[in-house]
C-alpha cells in the first residue's frame, strides 16, 4: 500500500467501477459488486487509511482546505470574470492567504482543479478544463464503440483514468502539479494511439483525434 491519501484512494476505487462498467453485460454483473467490496475491503484493511476515512467528513480535519478553499473563493469574487493570471495564484494569493488561512502551511493554488482554474483564467479557462476532460470522455467513447479488440481495452482504460482523474480534480490541482500533468497525459496520448483504428477498422475518421481538434 504505497499512500494513504484518501483521494487517490477514492480515484482508484472509482477507475476499478468504470472498468467493471465497461465490461461485458456478463462479466459487469460480478466484476461490479466484487469491485466495490473489494474496494470497501482495501479501506478497511489499511489502518492509517481507515482512520482517515472515518474523520474524512471531520471539521477538524479539513479545516485547513476548508481556509484553502475560502481564500481562494474571495481571490474569485475579486477577479471574476478575468481571474489573476496563470500561475500568479501563489503570489498574488498571499494576502487573502494571510486573511483566511494563516495558519495554513500550503499557500500554491486552491486544492481543486476547476477552482483553481476560475481563480486564474476566469471562466474561460475553468470552462476550457471543463470541456477538455468532457471531449476526452466523448472522443473515447467514440472509440470504444467504433474500434476494435485492442482500441476498446485502451479506450475503457482511458475512460478509468479520467474517471480517477476527475475524482482527484475535486482536492487536488492535477493540472499545475507537474508529477500526475505528466503522468496522466502520457496515459492519455498512449491511449489515444492504441485506439486509433487500423486499417479495415468500422471507422476510418480517427475519432479520437477527430473529436478532440
Amino acid at each position: 500500500m504505497l499512500t494513504t491519501s484518501r483521494a487517490a484512494w477514492a480515484g482508484l476505487a472509482v477507475a476499478a467501477v468504470a472498468l467493471a462498467l465497461s465490461a461485458g453485460r456478463r462479466v459487469r454483473r460480478v466484476a461490479l459488486p466484487l469491485t466495490i467490496a473489494a474496494s470497501v475491503a482495501a479501506g478497511c484493511a489499511v489502518p492509517d487509511l481507515r482512520v482517515r476515512l472515518e474523520r474524512a467528513f471531520s471539521a477538524d480535519t479539513n479545516a485547513d482546505r476548508a481556509a484553502i478553499w475560502r481564500a481562494c473563493r474571495a481571490v474569485i469574487a475579486d477577479h471574476p470574470l478575468t481571474g489573476v493570471g496563470y500561475k500568479a495564484l501563489p503570489v498574488v494569493g498571499r494576502r487573502y492567504y494571510e486573511t483566511y488561512s494563516a495558519d495554513t502551511p500550503v499557500r500554491s493554488w486552491c486544492h481543486d482543479t476547476p477552482l483553481s482554474a476560475w481563480a486564474e483564467g476566469g471562466p474561460l479557462l475553468a470552462g476550457a478544463v471543463l470541456a477538455w476532460v468532457a471531449l476526452l470522455v466523448r472522443a473515447f467513447l467514440r472509440a470504444r464503440r467504433a474500434g476494435d479488440a485492442l482500441a476498446r481495452a485502451a479506450s475503457a482504460g482511458a475512460l478509468a483514468a479520467l474517471a480517477a482523474l476527475s475524482v482527484n480534480a475535486l482536492v487536488h490541482d492535477v493540472l499545475w502539479a507537474m508529477e500526475p500533468l505528466y503522468a496522466n497525459g502520457f496515459l492519455l496520448a498512449a491511449a489515444a494511439v492504441l485506439a486509433h483504428p487500423r486499417s479495415g477498422g468500422a471507422s476510418r475518421e480517427r475519432p479520437v483525434l477527430r473529436a478532440v481538434s
